[in-house]
């Protein structure tokens, strides 16, 4: 239905965007790397790109991209596939970048280009078995510094698609909290768990699918 959207807009764009020359400038997609559950950050969001240069022969854009995930869970079973807890899941993310093409041919080009990105992802699990209780908390917020390499295809006038490869250097905090408790089955305690862990680290990766764009230009 995505796709299918985009193309009547590009058909009813054609006609406009010979009469108005300062069409063209913006674009807006998504990440089709969605449907595959392969993308690297956040699967709701929405991506741009700005035009800088309309009369250059190699065009350089600004682009960003803001993106969520949302997930809850309540555990209301009492018997059969029951996961004895409820839990909620919770992730931001925003990026920022620029790329420049170096060739550029008859409906394509390719392009290089750089992303800074900020991404941040909460976990909760409320654990609700008869002899347990209490809470567990997962936390992560990454920086990231992409180097990208892309190939841009113009299925129209306004529609286009481009699949992108990077290699990113992360950094990543880590932090880990739970608040347990366990009890006897005649409901008097037993035993808990108190605590908290931390940790940073850096990563660096190559990425084949960094993201698979489509968008519409206008």
């Amino acid at each position: 239905m995505l796709l299918l959207a985009c193309l009547l807009l590009a058909t009813s764009g054609w006609a406009q965007a010979q009469t108005n020359p300062t069409r063209g400038r913006w674009e807006i997609g998504v990440d089709a790397l969605s449907l595959f559950e392969k993308n690297t950050f956040a699967p709701y969001s929405l991506f741009g790109r700005y035009l800088l240069n309309p009369d250059g022969n190699k065009k350089s854009h600004f682009r960003a991209r803001i993106g969520y995930n949302f997930h809850s869970y309540l555990d209301t079973v009492t018997r059969g596939n029951s996961h004895d807890h409820d839990s909620r899941e919770f992730a931001f993310m925003a990026l920022v970048g620029y790329q420049r093409e170096f060739s550029v041919f008859d409906r394509s080009s390719l392009y290089a280009g750089a992303d800074v990105s900020f991404n941040r992802d909460f976990v909760e699990t409320l654990w609700d078995l008869p002899n347990i209780t209490g809470f567990e908390t997962v936390q992560q917020r990454i920086i990231g510094l992409h180097g990208v390499i892309g190939y841009s295809y113009s299925l129209t006038q306004n529609l286009r698609i481009s699949l992108e490869s990077s290699v990113s250097l992360s950094h990543r905090y880590y932090r880990y909290q739970e608040d347990v408790f366990f009890y006897f089955d005649d409901g008097t305690p037993m035993s808990g768990r108190n605590g908290h862990f931390g940790s940073t680290r850096i990563d660096s990766k190559i990425n084949p699918f960094h993201q698979l764009l489509v968008t519409y230009k206008f």
